[in-house]
């Protein structure tokens, strides 16, 4: 009886370790954490778009071989990030691209020299409002996440907020 109840406790310890690795990939989880750094800077929440997603999919698929951060140059705006496999999540991905603001100088609209921000950004374009995402493993085992945005934000000359 002892056995079969460890047994059960183990189990339902592996069962719920699935649990919390899927619902690191949930839309909801995504979509919190893209607008909890939106709330930041007062910008109105975003919201899952399934199209907007399955082009991201789409695309992710499209890059399993290679798993190079290549830009699709699409309609959409997008975040790329690449992983090493061992516990990556798309809301990684989401907080990574969410440091570079320490990067983005407001007041003249560019990023600190030698800086990239242009991630954190698209992730506070005001005019977007949509935005999907999805991750594929590489044939090389890394990870290969991408957010796709609608509409579209870092226009040349023009401040995200």
């Amino acid at each position: 009886m002892a056995r079969s109840q460890s047994s059960l406790t183990f189990f339902l310890f592996l069962s719920s370790l699935v649990v919390i690795t899927i619902a690191q990939d949930s839309v909801r989880d995504i979509i919190k954490v893209h607008n909890e750094v939106r709330a930041e800077v007062d910008l109105p929440p975003l919201r899952w778009s399934k199209k907007l997603a399955r082009y991201a999919k789409a695309y992710a698929k499209q890059r399993v071989s290679d798993c190079r951060t290549v830009h699709s140059g699409g309609a959409f705006g997008e975040n790329l990030f690449w992983g090493n496999p061992g516990g990556l999540y798309l809301i990684d991905a989401v907080y990574r691209w969410a440091e570079e603001k320490q990067f983005y100088d407001h007041k003249t609209n560019k990023c600190v020299a030698g800086e990239k921000c242009g991630h954190y950004t698209q992730l506070v374009w005001a005019r977007t409002r949509r935005v999907g995402c999805a991750k594929e493993k590489c044939h090389n085992g890394d990870d290969f996440m991408i957010c796709s945005y609608s509409p579209a934000g870092n226009i040349k000359g023009q401040k995200p907020y």
